[in-house]
């Protein structure tokens, strides 16, 4: 069996796989099924134009602070749930956050 730690460090390394471009990964929250089966990891991650990299650029590439919020406000905050087993640490798959 895994403990959460285990849990959330499968569904981080999952995330890194499935979607190489998700950056600024935090752990929301994460729950052991109520038949203790599976975990329930609970990531949010950014997905979309790298905006964050023309702020951290002093001179922006020309862009005007218009056109950087612009770009900011196109980046995608998602939030998945990775299933992963409790008892052999086998990630299941994941699915959107429900309500959110």
């Amino acid at each position: 069996m895994i403990d959460f730690t285990d849990a959330v460090r499968i569904a981080k390394d999952s995330i890194t796989t499935l979607q190489p471009d998700a950056r600024n990964i935090k752990l929301e929250e994460v729950i052991l099924s109520e038949d203790d089966l599976l975990y329930q990891v609970t990531l949010s991650y950014d997905f979309g134009d790298k905006a964050e990299q023309q702020f951290d650029n002093p001179s922006g590439n020309g862009l005007s602070n218009l056109a950087r919020l612009a770009a900011l406000m196109q980046e995608k905050r998602q939030h998945k749930v990775f299933l992963v087993s409790h008892s052999d640490g086998v990630f299941k798959g994941f699915r959107d956050r429900k309500g959110g």
